[in-house]
């Protein structure tokens, strides 16, 4: 019963992040140039704020709603897949993503954007395959599930 409790809290406490990220921000179509997450270069562009804050460069309001609204894009994907993973009962080894236990979002962002810069054949598609192709390559579970190359 444990377990059903920690994922509701989980999923609970992602999607309350996600709300407060979204308060007050326009909404974006999908279609949108402007919408971060609908391809790779375009998160890749928008994203770059949050390395920003890291060094003692001037950040705009801009860059860091954007920074949040990234760090939050990505933690809503590793919610979204454990929580497939759990729900489906599959194994965290046998999961798409295995993050070791002290990484951290910045680290995951900056994976992200370097796996956008190598891969440009691939930057139109949307920022959610690009992040999870990116973490699955840098941190891929030891079990039997593999992205298919084919699939992305």
């Amino acid at each position: 019963m444990g377990g059903k409790k920690q994922l509701l809290s989980r999923f609970g406490f992602a999607l309350a992040f996600i709300l407060l990220l979204t308060v007050g921000t326009p909404a974006r179509s999908e279609k949108n140039d402007d919408n971060p997450f609908s391809s790779g270069t375009n998160f890749y562009e928008a994203c770059a704020a949050a390395e920003k804050l890291t060094s003692d460069e001037h950040v705009d309001h801009v860059e860091i709603r954007n920074a949040a609204e990234c760090l939050g894009f990505l933690a809503g994907v590793d919610q979204a897949t454990w929580a497939t993973e759990a729900t489906h009962n599959i194994a965290e080894s046998d999961g798409i993503i295995c993050l070791p236990e002290n990484s951290t979002r910045l680290q995951e962002l900056r994976i992200v954007r370097k796996y956008i810069n190598e891969h440009p054949e691939k930057a139109h598609l949307p920022a959610v395959v690009q992040v999870i192709n990116a973490l699955h390559e840098a941190f891929p579970c030891k079990g039997l599930f593999r992205v298919s190359p084919k699939s992305h």
